[in-house]
């Protein structure tokens, strides 16, 4: 069996392509090498918290649960911007992140969302992380706004994210554990530095 096929009868839904707003995306490809940040508009992280299976979700006032994540910012790193959404959305502070692979998008509007970023074509890059809960989420004005945030066993992420119809998380919160237990191919850290954003 082919890598790929190994990966779409293990991960169905990260197997298919994914439609989002004005947005489509091609399969999820898993690859622990960081692409070039100007292809990127967003990042997103499973947050995993303790040495025990549990991992955080959020949920936006919509209804709506996902995990953190957002566009990059003018001059900020992948790192960086990680920190930075994890803290605006989950209150969590960031001790190491593993890339995880990427989604490649397509976006049918005539402009960008924010001059900066990359446009029509993009990635989206997901890593896993090692969080600590140290406050409440911040909610910037401008940005989605949570209402919970919580900490629970992967396998009821996995089961929530199966019921409000999104396989793709689902597949990516299992995608996200295999690796952080070593059962899948190894990937590399990327170290995170101890200063706040524009310090």
């Amino acid at each position: 069996m082919r890598d790929d096929d190994h990966f779409a009868s293990r991960y169905p839904a990260l197997a298919q392509p994914q439609r989002w707003r004005n947005v489509t995306m091609t399969p999820f490809s898993p690859n622990p090498a960081l692409p070039p940040i100007a292809q990127v508009q967003s990042v997103n992280v499973v947050p995993f918290v303790g040495a025990r299976d549990h991992c955080v979700v959020i949920g936006l006032e919509d209804g709506s649960m996902t995990l953190p994540g957002g566009t990059i910012e003018p001059g900020e790193s992948f790192d960086a911007a990680a920190r930075r959404e994890l803290l605006e959305e989950a209150g969590a502070e960031i001790h190491t992140l593993f890339p995880m692979g990427t989604w490649t998008c397509h976006s049918e509007d005539a402009a960008p969302w924010r001059a900066h970023l990359p446009h029509p074509d993009f990635l989206r890059l997901v890593f896993w992380g090692n969080v600590t809960i140290v406050g409440a989420p911040l909610n910037p004005a401008d940005g989605e706004q949570i209402t919970s945030v919580e900490v629970i066993p992967v396998e009821d992420a996995v089961k929530r994210f199966h019921w409000v119809a999104r396989g793709d998380l689902a597949d990516l919160y299992r995608l996200a554990r295999e690796l952080r237990s070593g059962g899948a191919k190894a990937i590399d850290p990327v170290l995170i530095d101890r200063h706040p954003v524009g310090e």
